[in-house]
C-alpha cells in the first residue's frame, strides 16, 4: 500500500471514530436510564481514544 493512501485511511478512521463519539453522546442524552447513560458515554470516550490512536499513527507515519 503507498503511503498516501495509507494517510488517507488513517485520515477516514479518525473521521468515522469522532462522528462515532458524537453519535454515542447524542445517544447517550435521548436516554433517562442513568446506567445506560453511563454505558453509552463510556463508549463514546473508547472512540475518542481510538481516534487519539489513529492521531499517534497519522504523526508517525504520514509527515
Amino acid at each position: 500500500m503507498a503511503r498516501s493512501q495509507f494517510c488517507t485511511m488513517v485520515d477516514s478512521a479518525i473521521k468515522d471514530e469522532m462522528a462515532a463519539d458524537r453519535m454515542y453522546r447524542r445517544t447517550a442524552m435521548m436516554t433517562n436510564n442513568r446506567t445506560l447513560r453511563t454505558i453509552i458515554r463510556s463508549i463514546a470516550r473508547d472512540e475518542r481514544g481510538h481516534a487519539r490512536t489513529w492521531r499517534t499513527i497519522r504523526t508517525l507515519k504520514c509527515r
